[in-house]
């Protein structure tokens, strides 16, 4: 015994180093859900690394120095070396539980964004239906109130028309009975004139004068009573049909300021519609936009986090520091040859 324990006196310095270790790592507490105390963690972790390596390079020189002592010395080394891993393992643990924990966070937090993704998307969707069957409700109303305006002025018209009808037979009617008159007049007139000429025809060379100057002036004041009477009647004529064609342009006005106000209105209409759907693309857009930026942030932060890991667990003696510009170096390809893959 006291051979073997002077043939491994070469572990004695580091046996009391892992002695101490042992200790503290039994006293030593970390937050490891905290940042910094997460990062503590690490750090001591790195430390225990460190002491393995000692571990190491201590086993290698004692071998070189003394084969026959390799087996028991691999034996010592493995021990010292579980020893340690054991210490790793306490804080190791709970840091892998926390990564396991964060990533099924990761994928919960994924799949809720994707759903509410896909319910927006649906409302967005529901919406637009919905504006498109309201259009097309006022659209089908509006129709049906000019069909009625256009019903009602047609009746409205064609009462004009039959009045209008009604008042020229009137004014026929009584243009008759005015000629009747006048033909009765006339025909009293002659009467009287055959009776006089009968009467006084011992008198006819007197009278032949005035009565033709009689019924000169007589011819004269009825055919000017006629004149006066067609122009009347002209006059009055055309007063109605200037009345008919001034309510003609009001209705054609009225008709064309229902088609203009009714194009204004589908145009208005039309343009809000592209409006709100233009917005909802917008919005759609940048939510996209803004979501896979921090995906890919989320990713690149991941990805280098790995790679940090890797150079801690693979490169002896290699601090946090060293391992953060090595990193830095091959994400801005100043390390030939050598690139991050994300």
């Amino acid at each position: 015994m006291g051979t073997e324990t002077t043939e491994l006196v070469v572990f004695s310095k580091i046996e009391a180093t892992i002695a101490t270790l042992r200790e503290q790592n039994a006293l030593v507490k970390f937050d490891y859900a905290d940042p910094k105390g997460n990062k503590d963690a690490r750090s001591y972790i790195f430390k225990l690394r460190q002491v393995k390596t000692q571990v190491n390079d201590i086993h290698a020189a004692a071998k070189a120095d003394a084969l026959a002592f390799c087996k028991r010395l691999d034996v010592k080394r493995n021990s010292l070396l579980v020893e340690v891993e054991n210490c790793i393992k306490v804080h190791e643990t709970p840091i892998k539980e926390l990564e396991r924990i964060a990533a099924e966070k990761e994928a919960a937090a994924k799949a809720k964004i994707q759903a509410e993704k896909e319910a927006a998307e649906k409302a967005r969707l529901d919406a637009i239906k919905t504006q498109e069957e309201e259009l097309a409700r006022k659209q089908a109303a509006f129709k049906a109130e000019q069909d009625k305006l256009a019903a009602v002025e047609a009746a409205r018209q064609a009462k004009i028309i039959a009045e209008e009808q009604e008042r020229q037979k009137k004014i026929k009617a009584e243009n008759d009975v005015r000629q009747t008159e006048i033909a009765k007049k006339e025909a009293e007139i002659k009467a009287a004139q055959d009776k006089l000429a009968a009467v006084e025809a011992a008198h006819k060379a007197k009278v032949t004068a005035e009565e033709t100057a009689k019924k000169a002036e007589t011819e004269r004041i009825e055919r000017e009573k006629r004149i006066a009477e067609e122009a009347r009647i002209k006059a009055e004529q055309k007063a109605k049909q200037d009345l008919i064609d001034a309510e003609n342009r009001r209705l054609a006005d009225i008709e064309a300021e229902k088609a203009r106000a009714k194009k204004e209105q589908e145009a208005k209409d039309l343009a809000e519609f592209k409006r709100k759907q233009a917005e909802e693309v917008k919005k759609a857009r940048l939510a996209g936009i803004e979501r896979k930026r921090i995906e890919n942030e989320k990713h690149r932060t991941s990805v280098r986090a790995s790679i940090l890991e890797s150079l801690r667990n693979n490169i002896n003696l290699i601090t946090e520091n060293m391992a953060r510009e090595i990193v830095t170096a091959i994400d801005e390809d100043k390390i030939e040859n050598v690139t991050i893959n994300y």
